[in-house]
């Protein structure tokens, strides 16, 4: 007759134990060795959650602890069998003198910085991915309630007689027309965009991955602001480089203009460029607010990313490839 996966699984059981050299463990369950002693030996206390009236392994558990820092099974005994183990070797033997007392045994050495900052890096990106996940949820969550509510709007529009549904279109008409040109331009826009240059970084100019702006999201600009009314050039230029990186800015120059149109997003500015040495060349750009800016990078002028990597204005002036910036050093 074939053995039973019940008696398997106790034959494996004890051999285990027999490895290990356990067999105090022999009492416990297959299911309690399997979930919590051998658990507790590969993986760090930050994996466990409690459920009720026991912890258990959180979903997305990673096992930290391997190799020399695998946790000693000795650490998981019974506290009162822990005391019982320390006071064997603080009692002096009867047979000896007090001065022939027994050391007790040496600490052990520290884990290495290395693995503990291993450990906590592991860590660290379980708690990050389980906050992605709940952030995730909590998506489809709004996007099913948002497709709940439209679907039910619909419902109630269709058993409408046809003079109130149209009487709804049309009051709801200006309100998608809004929708549809939110954020287009009305008229042309003058930006002025600052082409950075520093002794320390020869031909080289600053860039910054856009994250605030729909049209710009994920593109690569210089810094750049639009122009106040009654404000020159020049000044725009040092305002737009100070306020958008925290760097002083001297000398601008005109350098190219540049006309840029997208009609299909509403889009229509005219670009001035002006380049401007650093006041302090060894100065470099601080850190931006991340709703608008991922960083600012010195990128060489002859190695730029890719066209559809740029913003339109930028890639616009890179293809007349007119500008030699080590001219305005």
């Amino acid at each position: 007759m074939a053995p039973s996966a019940s008696s398997i699984s106790h034959e494996l059981r004890n051999q285990w134990l027999a490895n290990c050299d356990r067999q105090d463990l022999k009492g416990h369950s297959e299911k309690s060795l399997y979930t919590k002693v051998m658990c507790q030996l590969h993986f760090h206390d930050s994996q466990f959650m409690n459920a009720h009236t026991y912890q258990r392994l959180i979903w997305n558990a990673v096992p930290t602890l391997f190799g020399k820092d695998v946790r000693r099974l000795e650490d998981f005994e019974p506290k009162e069998a822990a005391v019982r183990v320390d006071h064997a070797y603080t009692v002096p033997s009867p047979e000896l003198p007090p001065a022939s007392v027994a050391l007790p045994p040496a600490p052990l050495a520290p884990a290495p910085p290395l693995a503990d900052s291993l450990r906590h890096y592991v860590a660290l990106c379980a708690e990050l991915k389980s906050q992605l996940a709940d952030k995730d949820r909590q998506l489809k969550a709004l996007e099913k309630c948002s497709d709940g509510i439209v679907d039910g709007v619909i419902r109630h529009v269709k058993i409408l007689p046809p003079e109130k549904q149209q009487q709804l279109v049309s009051a709801l008409s200006p309100f998608v027309k809004l929708s549809q040109d939110e954020g287009r331009s009305k008229e042309p826009k003058v930006r002025v965009e600052v082409l950075l240059i520093s002794r320390k970084h020869p031909g080289h100019t600053l860039l910054g991955l856009r994250t605030r702006c729909s049209w710009a999201r994920g593109l690569y600009m210089v810094p750049g602001n639009f122009l106040h009314f009654g404000e020159s050039w020049e000044a725009a230029a040092v305002r737009a480089a100070k306020e958008e990186t925290g760097l002083d800015l001297v000398e601008p120059r005109v350098c190219s203009v540049v006309e840029t149109v997208r009609a299909s997003e509403g889009y229509h500015w005219i670009n001035i460029f002006m380049v401007g040495k650093l006041a302090d060349p060894a100065a470099e750009p601080a850190a931006p607010n991340e709703a608008v800016c991922t960083g600012w990078h010195w990128f060489a002028w002859d190695a730029l990313p890719g066209e559809e990597l740029l913003f339109w204005s930028l890639r616009d002036l890179r293809r007349e490839n007119v500008l030699d910036l080590t001219a305005f050093q």
